[in-house]
């Protein structure tokens, strides 16, 4: 089983057949060392729980490779908490809008890059 199929498989265990376009094209790119760019598509949605998920899941987390979780122009939809979680890779949040918060208390990630991104009603200054 590839990668990317071994990804979904996971995610689908875990969230069942809820998975949104945006989150199956998410999957498809972090296996890829590929950035996610929604900025032009229609489906744009990614729930946090599911980044969640793939930045804390054990199993999951192994199949990102070491460029780590990139997209661009995604909407995240609920509060983002990835407090206390060792993130082996770095996060790149190009243009997005955050519905509510990021939550990092005392999290170890390589790299957080936020910029343009729209966090709750306030504008990031990354």
């Amino acid at each position: 089983m590839d990668k990317e199929a071994k990804l979904l498989k996971l995610a689908k265990d875990k969230f069942g057949e809820t998975l949104t376009e945006a989150e199956i094209k998410l999957f498809d790119k972090v296996v890829k060392a590929e950035l996610a760019d929604y900025s032009i598509d229609e489906e744009r949605k990614l729930r946090a729980g599911v980044v969640e998920w793939l930045c804390t899941d054990k199993q999951a987390a192994e199949l990102v490779t070491f460029r780590g979780i990139c997209f661009k122009g995604a909407h995240i939809d609920g509060s983002l908490n990835l407090a206390y979680a060792n993130i082996p890779f770095p996060l790149y949040f190009e243009k997005c809008n955050i519905q509510e918060q990021i939550e990092l208390h005392c999290t170890k990630l390589r790299e957080l890059y936020l910029g343009g991104c729209q966090i709750g009603d306030r504008k990031s200054v990354v």
